[in-house]
Parts: C-alpha cells; structure tokens; sequence
C-alpha cells in the first residue's frame, strides 16, 4: 500500500477516474505493559522496534503501568492506531470501558489462539485481532494475520564447542520438556554437552525458584551415569544475546509438552533466526514448521541427522524473519485493516456489507435510486420499486469496493435490464455482463476456454442466486473466476425464518437465511470468507410477492490471499474449491490420470474440510506429493523446496500440460492449489 497515493470514488455518474491526494503518516501507539524478564514484554517491545522500520506510519512504544499512565500517554500522542500487546496477567486493568475513551482504530496482539477459535472470535472493544501465526486462514475478518519475526537475522554461523552441543532455553514454567531433551542426547550420545538458559521472570510468583531447581533436578537425574556435561545457565539474554547463544551449538531443540489451544511460540523464531540446524516437538505452538523439509519435528528424526540438516534448507523462511521483510507485511496488514474500517463505515445505512436491506436501507440509498432513474429510466419504469433497494446496494457496494483496485474488472452475472450494471458501464468501468438472456450463463461462461480463472476483481449479481437451481455450483464458480482479494456482491431474496416446504415466490427456488449463508455458501467456499460478519437475523419481513411476505439481503464474499491451506488437530483442509474439480475431470477425462482425485474430491463434497483418508487417496493418486500433505508453511519455501529435490513438481505440471494441451492458467491454478501460489514457466 503506497501511503503518499490512494484511489478515491468516481462521482456519482462521473466516470472513474484515478486521482491521488496527500495522505498524513498515521501515528501508532504500541501499548505493553511494564516488565524486561517476560516473554509478553520483549514481544510487545519487538513489536514496536519492527514497525518502525517502516516509513508509512510513526511508532511510539508506550508501556503502561496502569489506567492513569495509559490514559496520560495517549492523550499526549493522540494515535491514530493502537496496539496493544495484551495478555490478561499483564494488563487485567484495560477494560472495554477504558478502550471506549480512545478514538483510534484499535488492535489486540492476540498471543494464544487457534485457527478454530479464530473463526468465531470476539473481543469487546477493539476493532482487529493482530495474529502472528503464519498458518491462520482469517475466516474471520476481524483476525489480521501478520507474519513471525526475529529482531536480527543470522545468514550463517558455526558452532563454537568440539564436542555436540544442543542448546535450549525458556522459563521454569510446565511442559518446556528441558528433561526430554536431556534424555534424548543421553540415549544417542555417550559424550556431548547440553546447554540451557532458564532465565528469572520479573513475576516470581509465575516461575518459582523452587521450579526452576526442580526442572534442573529432573535434567541432572536423567543424565545420570552418563559422560554428557550439563550447563545451565540463569542469564536473561537480549535478542542479541539469544541469538548468540543458539549460533554457539550444533543443534538447538524446543521439546515442550502438552500445550493445546496455545498460540505460535516466539522461541522457535529465535531458533530459525540463529542460522544454525533444530529441531522441535509435535507441541502445537510449532505448527508452524511441521511440515518443513527435511523435517524439523523431534518425534520423526534423530539427534544426529538433525545436527546434519544444512541451515540453507530454510533460507527462505529465515529471510521471511527479517525486520525489514516483515515489517512492511506488518504494517501492510493493519493499514488495510484500517481502510476497511474506513470503507465499512461510509456505507450509508450502516457499516455493514452483509445485511438485510430494510427500510432504513430505502430511504439511505435513495439518492443512488434516483441516479439510477435519471441513468436508465425505460429499464427503472419496468422494476418494482421496493425491490430498487437491492440495485442500489449492489451499485453503491460495487463503487465502493472498487477503490481498492488500480483498474477494476468487473463480471456482473445476470446482466440482463440489470441497472446497477447499466450504470456501472455508463461510469466508464470495464464490465463484463452475461446472462442467459443476452448470451451466456455462468456455467456456460465458466466453461468456455478463454475463460481465464481468478481474472475479476469484482463480481456483482443482483437477485439471482434465488432462482438458480444449484446454488452451490453458482458461488463456487464465481469464487474461482474471483482473483484473491477480489469480491463478490450478492443480493437475495431472504426470510431468516424460512425452512424446506414454507410458502416461497413460484420463481424461487428457496428464500434464504442467516444460516443458509453461513452453513451452505460459506461451507462450500473454504478459499472465501464473509467481507464482514452479516447482521441478518432479527428482521421482520417488509416485502410481499405473490402472497409471500419476506425481505431482501446483501450477501458480500471476499476471496482470501496466498495460502488456503491449514492445519489442526484432526483436519487437513486443502481447499476443495470447484476450479481445482474441474481441472482433475479434464485430466481424467484425457486418459492416463486417475479418477481417484475426482472421486476423493467428491467424498469431500459438502465439508469444508478434507479428511487424513482424502489426502492418502490424493497423494496415491500421484496428484499430491507427501512433503505437500499439510501445507502449512510459507509458500516459497514450499515452492523452493520443490525446485530444490530435482523440480519434481514442475515436472509433474509439465507432463500434465504436455497431455491435455491446456491452457497454461489451467496449470498455474492446479499449482496455486496445491502449494497456494502459482509457479512461474
């Protein structure tokens, strides 16, 4: 995002046109508490050293002791932005009460949370969820994923002992597993040497010394009898110091214990950062690295193939920590965030996209009614004039979206006498308009070859979905001629209390729910997420067609950036979207690939997620390679890794395209969907 240069609205009948304005440097206040020995502190801390590589905005850390020092120092800053670095032992006296007084859009650095909480994620007072897990699939717009980071980056580093040193550190708290570790080196080792910093935290009542000596204790007990030297050191190192510490050994291990439901660990950072090989348990706060090649878990390897992994393997990865790297994905997050905010709100009769268009949506939007009579008043005399609303919206939504893109594409499905597309085309968009009527339907559309997939950045449709037979077919299609990022802007007929058998229009084929959106089209669209959370329940129908009282709805979709991919306890989702089907039934249908893809797509059909069985049917279908089974890691490192065992992808996707002679989009999407990104030829 260029923080000197934002595209504005076209007036209303004007044609759109690019302009730029001055755009003032917001000030970020990173809010933490005090401390020096916390890991919640030094993250907060961090956090404020990282933005403010970044030119874009202007960054004041301000820790805070209490309410009076926190009110002190954002009456003096006066923010724009505020983060804040929040855990509930460290701050319990920020309130939503206290929160209310500031005027700032207002983050929360949320430090444990998972991909399933994160879907349904609330916190009264702030605006955005900050989440530093690299795996997150936002679901949730509310939850801003934002990449890991490392104060300091080594490139390289040789070990400083003769002998195998491992190194470990961390607080005197449960489960750091420093005993494991300790056990695992006696069995491989007869000689070798073990270092671990288990530092004091500024809050004895949370690390004990009592609970420090006893961890020691149980580390000494499990190298008894053995040659294997044990040095444990209390130092509570800096950034630098740390860094320092695992570059001295020939192998740093994390082996924690237990931890579920907990968020990404700032430790395995340090470990990536320090430019020298590790290894970490199957906790779920290095989900993360699960996946990375050669592995990386202490549960599939041992000690001595560990210390022989070359750090290079994940250059890609160290390089994504780097404070200038991820700094400007930082704040590229929170200044999008804070747009959207800002889009939202100028919505005029509520700062919502999804809803249901009452009366107060009426009078809101009739100044857009009229320009739509003053545009096409022929078509405008043959329209229902409540049902008008439902142009207007989809208008206004499509104008107001379109100032996040540079030239906009526009699809509108179901063209025909559409007036929010008239007068979209007589603003001077670029509008591609289909309809059965005057040519095509979507499926046809979708079908046709010159079809490009992901090549719209915005597809409206207005009253439509209702009368389409398969519904699911529909939005799937639409999602995946939607470019990531783009959006889809729908509107429906809708009555939250309609169930299977209640009286409907004869020209529906069901009205719609708050429910329906959420369970059947959102379930179907694992690569899409609501463009905000939707207000729909509540209302009292204020529309009668044939007898059958209900109301009209927007539906607005947005399709989600990079990796689909994600990971948990007991689900594999690889993003099942219908492009991906359709690409396995052309290869199926050319002869010499295996219908078995098309079948465990199929299984799959109706879930959002794919089940462990459906990704072994997928990797003995040799459609999936095993080193992409759970995608869960930065996308060029995958793509990297591929290349780098002999570019035995590439050379799949080649063959494949030698085959079926297809398109090469066709190719790049089957690679976007199988490592999130699609590969250069």
């Amino acid at each position: 995002m260029n923080q000197q240069i934002r595209k504005t609205r076209p007036k209303t009948g004007k044609s759109p046109k690019t302009t730029t304005r001055k755009r003032s440097i917001p000030s970020v206040a990173v809010i933490n508490h005090h401390g020096l020995r916390c890991g919640v502190f030094q993250f907060g801390r961090n956090i404020a050293n990282l933005l403010a590589h970044d030119r874009r905005i202007k960054v004041k850390h301000l820790p805070c002791a209490g309410v009076e020092e926190f009110r002190d120092g954002v009456s003096k800053l006066r923010p724009d932005i505020l983060i804040v670095n929040f855990y509930p032992s460290t701050m319990p006296w920020l309130t939503p009460d206290v929160l209310k007084e500031v005027t700032a859009t207002k983050f929360i650095v949320v430090h444990e949370l998972t991909n399933r909480q994160a879907n349904h994620l609330f916190i009264e007072g702030y605006d955005f969820y900050l989440c530093a897990d690299p795996i997150m699939v936002p679901y949730n717009a509310q939850v801003v994923p934002v990449p890991r980071f490392a104060p300091a980056v080594n490139e390289a580093a040789e070990p400083a002992f003769d002998i195998p040193t491992f190194g470990s550190f961390g607080f005197a708290t449960e489960n750091k597993g420093f005993d494991v570790l300790c056990s695992r080196v006696a069995t491989e080792f007869e000689r070798a040497r073990i270092r671990i910093n288990i530092p004091h935290h500024d809050d004895p009542a949370i690390v004990t010394e009592d609970a420090r000596n006893a961890i020691i204790e149980k580390c000494r007990q499990a190298l008894e009898g053995t040659a294997i030297e044990l040095d444990v050191s209390e130092h509570f190192f800096d950034d630098e110091g740390l860094l320092a510490f695992c570059a001295e050994n020939h192998l740093n291990i994390l082996a924690y214990t237990g931890d579920n439901d907990r968020g990404i660990s700032s430790c395995a950072d340090i470990l990536l950062a320090s430019g020298r090989p590790f290894l970490v348990s199957d906790s779920v706060m290095f989900r993360h690295m699960h996946q990375y090649q050669p592995t990386v878990r202490l549960s599939q390897t041992t000690l001595r193939k560990g210390m022989e992994t070359d750090p290079q393997a994940f250059r890609i990865a160290r390089r994504e920590l780097h404070p200038l790297y991820a700094s400007a994905r930082w704040v590229d997050a929170i200044l999008d965030a804070v747009d959207r905010k800002a889009l939202l709100a100028s919505v005029p009769d509520r700062p919502s996209f999804n809803k249901v268009l009452d009366d107060q949506s009426r009078e809101a939007y009739a100044p857009v009614i009229q320009e739509m009579w003053d545009a096409v008043p022929e078509i405008m005399e043959r329209k229902i004039a409540e049902a008008n609303v439902q142009q207007a919206f989809v208008l206004d939504a499509v104008r107001r979206l379109a100032t996040r893109y540079t030239c906009p594409r526009i699809l509108a499905v179901g063209a025909f006498e559409d007036t929010a597309c008239e007068v979209l085309k007589r603003n001077g968009y670029r509008v591609t308009a289909i309809d059965p009527v005057l040519d095509l339907s979507l499926n046809d559309f979708y079908l046709l070859e010159s079809t490009a997939l992901e090549s719209f950045d915005l597809i409206l449709s207005t009253s439509v979905l209702e009368h389409v037979d398969d519904h699911i077919q529909f939005v799937r299609q639409c999602a995946d001629l939607l470019q990531p990022g783009g959006v889809l802007v729908l509107t429906v007929d809708f009555k939250d209390s309609y169930t299977d058998g209640d009286p409907k229009p004869s020209v529906d084929h069901r009205l719609y729910t708050g429910h329906m959106f959420r369970a059947d089209i959102m379930g179907c669209l694992p690569d899409c997420r609501l463009f905000n959370e939707g207000s729909w329940e509540g209302a009292q129908p204020d529309f009668t067609y044939e007898g059958v009282d209900y109301n009209f709805a927007s539906l607005v979709i947005e399709k989600m950036h990079g990796n689909r991919f994600y990971w948990d306890a007991e689900h594999f989702d690889y993003g099942a979207g219908n492009a991906w089907r359709r690409f396995a039934a052309h290869a199926a249908d050319a002869g010499g690939q295996s219908q078995d893809v098309v079948t465990a797509f199929g299984q799959a059909q109706g879930r959002r997620f794919l089940e462990a069985d459906d990704v072994a049917r997928l990797v003995a279908a040799g459609r999936l390679e095993p080193e992409h089974r759970a995608r869960i890691h930065a996308l060029e490192l995958q793509l990297e890794q591929a290349r780098s065992e002999g570019d035995a992808l590439k050379g799949t996707l080649d063959q494949v395209n030698r085959a079926l002679k297809s398109p090469k989009f066709m190719i790049k999407n089957l690679c976007r969907t199988l490592i999130g990104k699609p590969t250069r030829f």
